[in-house]
């Protein structure tokens, strides 16, 4: 399969709403209607694999926990079904 790596500056990188949501210590993910997230990775800057969560059919609405992580910019990365992966920096200050 050839996965397409969609930037974060790229049109399509906007069809998945990312949003860091420090207060309540969690990244919400929205993904578009017409696709299916098969897996979320939470990288550190490093590269380190730091969270893993498996997509749910039928599910576009997703909260990835970010609880006792450090300030600073990580990357989260998107797997869908159909072998598209995005990736998107977040920054998480957890105030």
């Amino acid at each position: 399969t050839n996965d397409e790596i969609v930037s974060g500056n790229d049109e399509n990188a906007n069809i998945y709403r990312i949003f860091q949501n420090n207060p309540l210590h969690q990244t919400e993910i929205l993904s578009p209607a017409n696709s299916s997230i098969k897996s979320i990775f939470l990288y550190d800057s490093s590269g380190r694999k730091i969270r893993e969560m498996k997509g749910r059919e039928g599910e576009n609405s997703y909260q990835l926990s970010t609880d006792n992580l450090s300030k600073g910019i990580y990357i989260i990365k998107i797997l869908s079904t159909e072998g598209t992966i995005v990736s998107k920096k977040v920054l998480i200050s957890n105030n």
